[in-house]
């Protein structure tokens, strides 16, 4: 806005000399009895014509900004609705979430400064309609003045200067631009990057788990067929001392029938030893028998 103003006095001082002193060149009436002076065409004044082409140029220029600024909004409002989506969405990665956000914050950033951009342009068509308006249609025929000169040179220059500047700043916004992309670009490949190493590293830990679970199930397995083979042994071996009690149990049953016949037989060897001895006596006390 500095450079502006003070081209605008440069120019306002260059018009007032430049009227000033066609007035005073103005040419006197002519006396009588002398043909009059004709007076020159007026000269169309090229500034205007300039004013005019910077117009339309930033007309054009706005448009543009208009119609950028137009893609950004719908694409901010794209990137906002999907990152809200993706906040909604239960068991997704914050890496993608916040990736989402981050596209849809820094589009925001980029709608604001594209905004800010048509408010100058604007401004710049504002200032260049008033430079048309203060600028005269024609020139009046110059005087040689060394300070108009001077003022031209200087108001010349400074066109040059602010024109280099506006160039310069184009430039750099455009560098600006590709640095923010390549910014951009960058951290998606780093992200990616990461996502992909953080997807590497969960299938690793689920594949160490089906490994660790399958050792585990081989292990449980191992257990239980020992423990079934140890269950077949004990009852093997149930099985075996059962045969041999009953084997046992067998020899203890022939024993007790040949005790209870040993028995039958001293019970009959009793019964005859008592019928032998009642013999005795009889034959003792001189009774037949």
């Amino acid at each position: 806005m500095t450079r502006l103003f003070r081209l605008h006095w440069v120019f306002v001082l260059f018009t007032t000399l430049a009227g000033t002193s066609a007035f005073s060149q103005t040419a006197p009436p002519p006396k009588p009895g002398k043909e009059p002076i004709v007076e020159e065409a007026p000269t169309p004044n090229p500034e205007r014509d300039a004013i005019r082409d910077e117009l339309e140029l930033l007309n054009a220029q706005l448009e543009v900004k208009k119609a950028t600024l137009k893609a950004i909004s719908q694409k901010q409002k794209a990137a906002e609705d999907r990152a809200k989506q993706l906040e909604n969405v239960p068991g997704l990665a914050a890496a993608e979430v916040s990736a989402s956000r981050n596209l849809a914050d820094s589009l925001g950033a980029e709608v604001l400064i594209r905004t800010a951009e048509l408010k100058e342009q604007e401004v710049k068509i504002t200032l260049a309609k008033r430079r048309l308006i203060r600028v005269p249609e024609t020139l009046a025929p110059e005087a040689p003045d060394p300070l108009r000169d001077i003022v031209q040179a200087l108001a010349k220059a400074e066109i040059q200067r602010a024109q280099q500047e506006k160039t310069d700043r184009a430039a750099r916004f455009e560098q600006d631009k590709k640095d923010k992309a390549a910014r951009m670009e960058q951290e998606k490949k780093e992200q990616s990057a990461r996502e992909a190493e953080r997807l590497a590293r969960e299938s690793e830990r689920v594949e160490r788990q089906k490994q660790e679970e399958e050792k585990q199930r081989l292990i449980q397995r191992a257990n239980l067929e020992s423990s079934l083979k140890q269950v077949l042994a004990e009852q093997e071996q149930a099985r075996s001392k059962a045969k041999l009690l009953e084997i046992k149990i067998g020899q203890l049953k022939l024993e007790a029938e040949g005790v209870k016949l040993q028995l039958d037989e001293v019970t009959a060897m009793k019964a005859r030893l008592d019928i032998l001895q009642k013999d005795i006596e009889k034959q003792l006390k001189g009774e037949p028998k």
